[in-house]
């Protein structure tokens, strides 16, 4: 049985799938705002 990844990893695997995304060659960042466990947004 697999284990569950704990809640931080869990944004941040989110913000490199967002990131990935990104139009830009150059710099690839992404960003995913968190409120109460609950995701608010994400950004490229």
């Amino acid at each position: 049985m697999e284990k569950r990844i704990d809640k931080i990893n869990y944004y941040l695997d989110i913000a490199k799938v967002v990131a990935s995304r990104s139009t830009c060659l150059r710099k690839k960042s992404g960003a995913v705002i968190v409120n109460n466990d609950e995701i608010i947004a994400t950004r490229l």
